[in-house]
C-alpha cells in the first residue's frame, strides 16, 4: 500500500544524542636506580577507535615528600605517583572523556662499589679502633655509613688482643638517614 501515500520526509528537533566515548588507559614501566635520571612509563588508551587522532598529556612523576637528602627519589615501590591527567588533544578529541590514570613507579637500590677502609691502629691492650669506611659512588649530598672490624687473631693470656698486622673487613650493615637507597654485599 506504500504507493497510496506520499511523504516528503521529516527532520525532527535534536533528539538524539550521541555521548563520548569514556577512554581508558594505563601506565607500563617506569623506574630507575636510586641517583640516575627518572624515567617515566608509557602510556597508552585502551579503548580508543582505530585510526582516530586523540593522544593524551604525558606521563608526570610526583615526588613530593619523597626525596632524599640528595634531592633524588627515594628507593622502594611508590604508590601512585606516576599520572597522566585528563586533558585530551587532537582532531576527534572532542569525542572522548577520560579521568586520567595512575600508576606506580620503582626505584631500585644502588649498589655501591670502591669499598675502601682508612688505615687504624691501637695499643696493646687498649680498645681496637677500626679504620672508617668510604664508597666511589654515594650520591653528593647523601648520609650513609658502614662501620669496620678488625679481623683479629690470637689473644694474650690476659685476653688482649696481641701485637700484629690484622685485615679490616666492612659490615654489610649500612647506616645514616640515607641508607635504605643503597645495598652493599
Amino acid at each position: 500500500d506504500a504507493g497510496n501515500y506520499s511523504f516528503t520526509g521529516f527532520t525532527s528537533a535534536a533528539n538524539y544524542t550521541i555521548d563520548p566515548l569514556t577512554l581508558t588507559g594505563t601506565i607500563t614501566g617506569g623506574g630507575n636506580t636510586y641517583g640516575s635520571a627518572l624515567v617515566a612509563g608509557t602510556f597508552a588508551f585502551g579503548n580508543a577507535v582505530a585510526l582516530d587522532d586523540v593522544t593524551a598529556g604525558a606521563v608526570t612523576i610526583n615526588t613530593t615528600g619523597l626525596l632524599s637528602s640528595s634531592g633524588n627519589l627515594i628507593a622502594g615501590t611508590h604508590a601512585g605517583i606516576q599520572s597522566v591527567g585528563t586533558t585530551l588533544s587532537g582532531v576527534d578529541a572532542g569525542n572522548y572523556t577520560f579521568a586520567g590514570t595512575t600508576a606506580d613507579y620503582t626505584v631500585s637500590q644502588l649498589a655501591l662499589t670502591g669499598a675502601a677502609i682508612a688505615a687504624s691502629n691501637s695499643t696493646y691492650g687498649s680498645v681496637l679502633n677500626p679504620g672508617a669506611v668510604s664508597f666511589t659512588n654515594i650520591v653528593s649530598g647523601d648520609v650513609v655509613t658502614a662501620t669496620a672490624g678488625v679481623d683479629t687473631g690470637a689473644v694474650s693470656t690476659s685476653g688482649n688482643y696481641i701485637v700484629g698486622s690484622y685485615t679490616q673487613t666492612a659490615g654489610t650493615t649500612l647506616g645514616g638517614a640515607d641508607a635504605g637507597n643503597y645495598s652493599f654485599a
